[in-house]
């Protein structure tokens, strides 16, 4: 619905930013990977998902593309924990998701209820 947000960067922290568009500030969720990759420019743009649920309305952004599909194809599955994990501590994709998937295999944190 949203493809991406591009305006001045208002705030900004290791999981959140807040950007202004046209006067109307999105507060946009977003992985460490993300937050390392920020221009010091006021002016950026992030690719954006919108995730609807029953009780929330949630908006991530996401430093470039392969980032955003990679957490798409992530919350199409029912591992929906390693999603939420993913997005707030991700630093570095690929060991983390490697690290992650092995450890998983050897305890019963692998499964998780679909959301």
């Amino acid at each position: 619905m949203i493809a991406f947000i591009k305006g001045r960067l208002v705030e900004k922290s290791p999981t959140d930013v807040i950007i202004d568009c046209n006067g109307v500030g999105y507060h946009i969720h977003i992985s460490l990977h993300t937050y390392a990759q920020l221009p010091t420019s006021e002016n950026i743009i992030l690719h954006t998902y919108f995730q609807v649920k029953e009780d929330s309305q949630t908006l991530y952004g996401f430093a470039d593309k392969v980032e955003k599909e990679i957490f798409k194809l992530l919350i199409s599955v029912s591992f929906v924990h390693f999603c939420l994990i993913y997005i707030k501590k991700m630093q570095k994709r690929h060991t983390f998701l490697a690290e992650y998937l092995v450890n998983s295999r050897n305890s019963s944190n692998f499964a998780a209820s679909k959301g």
